[in-house]
């Protein structure tokens, strides 16, 4: 199932990504468009809570079967990383969503960034878990 359900997030985070990216573009390039304030805030919420959970369920399938979670390689290494921009990407965006966009500019860029950091760990994860699952399952 964490293969299957990651999946399916990676492909969210791509999603919510590219509603965020529309209020960039229109506060940072000048370009018009109407960002989805509530979808952006509501399935992200959802997204990073998945992506932690799918840490967590990797660390504790990991442990289970191959007593540590460390055997998978880059693709643990790179999901510790994932969970901690998630984290990142939770703080920043409520305070984005508190203040309604009116946190200090530096929040939402950090917040930005980090996503888009994240989104492109979670391409990085597909890999590699892959791999894993040719290494280890099959």
């Amino acid at each position: 199932m964490h293969p299957v359900i990651m999946l399916c997030l990676t492909g969210l985070v791509f999603y919510v990504l590219r509603l965020g990216a529309t209020r960039f573009a229109s506060k940072r390039l000048g370009r018009q468009g109407v960002f989805a304030w509530k979808r952006h805030v509501s399935l992200g919420r959802v997204t990073l809570a998945g992506l932690l959970l799918g840490v967590a369920g990797g660390l504790g399938v990991t442990w289970g079967v191959w007593s540590g979670p460390g055997a998978t390689g880059w693709h643990a290494l790179l999901g510790a990383c994932a969970a901690v921009l998630a984290v990142s990407g939770a703080v920043t965006g409520g305070r984005l969503d508190r203040g309604r966009g009116k946190a200090p500019a530096g929040v939402a860029l950090l917040h930005a960034a980090g996503n888009t950091l994240l989104a492109a760990l979670c391409l990085a994860q597909v890999w590699t878990g892959w791999r894993v699952l040719e290494n280890f399952v099959w």
